[in-house]
């Protein structure tokens, strides 16, 4: 099922580029479990509170699953959204640009950087992080394109649908995730990257690919800027 929210892609920006497109099943997939896990979250959470006389022991339930409840809703909600607008497009790469889900077209030159991202899983959040990724709402593969100018690629749409744009290295909240990994097949994600990094060359577009511990270091580093830009906007307002 194709979802039609937030759509600004036109198919015949699609003619003649290379399109990465979501797994048919993500859609049903992640909202199912989401449901699924909603429910059965729901139902302990009210039969700890009606059996357990135990306060101590309600707060320490209810916050354990109630975390456990907030990821199941919003795969169950967000996932329509996230895997099947736009005929489930992921993206689309094209000499001049690319095509982006919520987004519509960007033209290379309105990008300033592309940053290909893998996360490993650390032993003490493997249990976590495998909870998150089986409702969908964790990525540990994504690419993410930033853009010179924000609104102006935008033009009108809504900044919301995009998700928490991430500073750029000037602080400027610009990068736009392009890719969620676990929502295709790995042969589906690198073959994307492979397009998408190929005619990003040919543009002359930077491509940003970090160890994991050096990105780690150069996104606080961008947080802060962004923090320090936002703070000192609201002083002078």
């Amino acid at each position: 099922m194709a979802s039609k929210s937030h759509s600004r892609v036109d198919p015949g920006m699609l003619e003649g580029a290379y399109v990465a497109r979501y797994r048919k099943d993500a859609v049903v997939n992640y909202t199912a479990r989401g449901a699924i896990a909603s429910a059965v979250l729901t139902a302990l959470l009210v039969l700890t509170f009606v059996e357990s006389d135990d306060w101590f022991f309600k707060v320490f339930v209810a916050v354990v699953l109630g975390g456990m409840l907030i990821f199941a809703l919003f795969a169950t909600f967000s996932s329509p959204a996230q895997w099947g607008t736009d005929d489930r497009l992921a993206l689309a790469v094209r000499h001049d640009g690319v095509v982006v889900p919520k987004v519509g077209f960007i033209a290379w030159p309105q990008m300033s950087e592309l940053l290909v991202l893998q996360n490993p899983i650390a032993r003490s959040r493997a249990i976590t992080v495998a909870l998150q990724r089986w409702f969908g709402v964790y990525e540990t593969k994504r690419v993410i394109i930033f853009v010179r100018d924000l609104p102006e690629v935008l033009a009108g749409g809504n900044e919301d649908t995009l998700g928490v744009a991430l500073p750029d290295a000037n602080g400027d909240p610009s990068g736009i995730t392009v890719l969620f990994g676990h929502g295709m097949t790995n042969k589906t994600f690198w073959d994307a990257v492979a397009a998408l990094t190929e005619q990003a060359q040919a543009a002359n577009t930077i491509i940003y690919e970090p160890n994991p511990a050096a990105f780690a270091n150069e996104h606080l580093r961008r947080q802060a800027l962004a923090l320090k830009k936002k703070t000192d906007a609201a002083a002078q307002g």
